[in-house]
């Protein structure tokens, strides 16, 4: 049984969410999936393949420069042939699959080109680091909007958040900002700004960023600078029709 004080925290976190009180809903903090076949910069490109099935391939510097512009995917420098991972979202599992799933090209996606992509209406403002709508702050769970990706279908925007402030690196040139502070994935639509799913506190997710939509729409997908790990946070639409809605018909 927690300790009154660890109670009072809890209802205080609930009902005020540290932002002048609005009610947030969280999910259980999400823990990331290790990708060890990986780990270097570079890009990421994704499929989907049967349903509820999506396949994943990191793409070195060089790979992503070559498959950009057309040319065969090849890196002179790569001792080992690419891993292929495999998301199973009914068993929320992570695998490594055969090279040779990939060779279909239909529907793949490059995560660096979706990034940045906003609504007219909904947009990030990077320079202010927060979100508006028609001009309008958005209440985020944090109040420091890190990242924005608009959703394959244009009627959603996930952003990734924190409580955290930028602060200047060690070595501003070569380090960059750091921004402390837990992270918050939330969704929200384009039409009304209006929350469309719960917050999703991500686990160990400092590096957390580079939000990418699978081409259905119903997973959202967040890496590291070095792709060692992937955060994957389901969506499912508040007008979708649900399986089980399928069969009652």
């Amino acid at each position: 049984m927690p300790s009154r004080r660890v109670q009072l925290a809890i209802i205080s976190a609930i009902v005020l969410g540290g932002t002048g009180g609005i009610v947030y809903s969280f999910a259980a903090r999400l823990k990331p999936f290790e990708t060890p076949g990986w780990g270097q910069p570079g890009a990421l490109l994704m499929r989907q393949a049967d349903q509820g099935s999506l396949l994943l391939r990191h793409l070195t510097t060089i790979e992503a420069i070559d498959f950009r512009y057309g040319h065969p995917v090849e890196d002179p420098a790569r001792d080992a042939p690419p891993v292929i991972y495999r998301f199973i979202s009914t068993a929320r599992k992570l695998d490594e699959f055969s090279l040779e799933a990939w060779d279909d090209p239909n529907d793949v996606v490059d995560c660096a080109q979706q990034f940045g992509r906003m609504d007219r209406w909904l947009v990030h403002d990077m320079s202010a680091r927060v979100l508006r709508f028609k001009g309008n702050l958005v209440r985020t769970r944090g109040k420091t909007v890190l990242f924005a990706a608009l959703s394959p279908d244009g009627k959603y925007v996930a952003v990734l958040s924190t409580t955290g402030k930028p602060i200047e690196g060690p070595i501003p040139f070569f380090s960059g900002e750091i921004v402390l502070g837990p992270r918050y994935h939330e969704v929200f639509k384009c039409a009304d700004g209006a929350r469309a799913q719960r917050t999703q506190v991500l686990a160990d997710a400092l590096q957390a960023g580079l939000p990418c939509w699978s081409p259905d729409g119903q997973q959202v997908i967040y890496t590291d600078p070095d792709f060692h790990r992937l955060w994957i946070v389901p969506f499912l639409a508040p007008d979708a029709e649900t399986s089980s809605d399928k069969r009652k018909r």
